[in-house]
């Protein structure tokens, strides 16, 4: 008999033992999975700034949202990143140029000297904050009695869709004089540039 008591005794205490390692191991997974999950992720490109702003574009029903980013080290060697993305989620447009593109002789004619980094960083930002001001935005994009000009990646078929259409246009400027304006053609189902010309 108290073999058999033997027997029992040490068959409950390697159970017990079993259980006990089975319930370390798993409260040691657990903290490996908590600390795993807070783990800071990998660093991204750095946002120096963003301004987003609701405008009526691509129909006039739904605003869509434009975006602009200032992403990099600095301002004068950042990146822009424009985009522009629909009521519904869908991405209509995206557009990537340097920040230095938003230079213009202006800023020199205001400066007795050349322009300091700092003077030439607070221009940048300063047009960065009125990129997607009311006036860049046209409703009609292009007039009835308006006249086509060409000009450099001018597209005279788009032009006069938005103009039979009386589609809303957008125009943001880029370098001294460069300046795209853009439209939602709606049986193309996208954004096309239509003008590029002269600020």
């Amino acid at each position: 008999m108290k073999s058999l008591r033997w027997l029992l005794f040490c068959l409950l205490a390697s159970c017990s033992v079993s259980n006990q390692e089975e319930a370390e191991e798993q409260q040691s997974a657990a903290t490996d999975t908590v600390a795993w999950a807070e783990r800071p992720e990998l660093p991204k490109e750095r946002v120096i700034k963003k301004i987003t702003r609701t405008h009526f574009f691509s129909n006039r029903i739904s605003p869509d949202l434009f975006r602009l980013q200032l992403v990099g080290d600095s301002v004068l060697s950042g990146t822009f990143h424009l985009s522009i993305v629909s009521a519904a989620g869908t991405r209509l447009w995206d557009d990537e140029f340097p920040a230095a593109a938003f230079l213009d002789d202006k800023l020199s004619a205001a400066t007795a000297e050349p322009p300091t980094v700092a003077q030439r960083e607070a221009y940048i930002l300063r047009r960065m904050s009125k990129v997607f001001d009311k006036q860049h935005f046209k409703d009609p994009g292009v007039r009835k009695h308006d006249t086509f000009e060409p000009g450099l990646d001018s597209n005279e078929a788009v032009w006069l869709e938005v103009q039979s259409q009386h589609l809303i246009s957008f125009t943001y400027c880029q370098y001294a004089e460069v300046c795209k304006t853009i439209a939602y053609i709606p049986q193309r189902r996208k954004v096309m540039l239509f003008e590029a010309c002269c600020e």
